[in-house]
């Protein structure tokens, strides 16, 4: 995940919370509001970004691994992992 989208989207949603009255809309509005947000002269059906969703959900007070469950990411699926083995180690 793109940590800068991160803060961009938490700023976004946090803007849209003061506006309604201090809460986090429901998620299918906050959905086409980004998607309204995002839409471009060269990009007119963009995709949500899962930063959006997850700055989403921190907004909403989930922990960090709590918003990895729910957006199906594992909690260590952003951290390299060192257990594999080497593909040429036959033995």
């Amino acid at each position: 995940m793109d940590y800068k989208l991160i803060d961009t989207a938490i700023d976004y949603v946090r803007k849209n919370a003061l506006g309604a009255g201090g809460d986090v809309v429901e998620w299918p509005k906050y959905e086409k509001m980004v998607l309204q947000h995002l839409k471009t002269e060269f990009d007119p059906r963009p995709k949500m970004p899962k930063e959006y969703y997850y700055a989403y959900l921190r907004v909403k007070g989930l922990k960090h691994d709590e918003c990895l469950v729910k957006m199906g990411l594992g909690a260590d699926d952003d951290r390299p992992s060192g257990g594999k083995k080497s593909f040429w180690k036959f033995w």
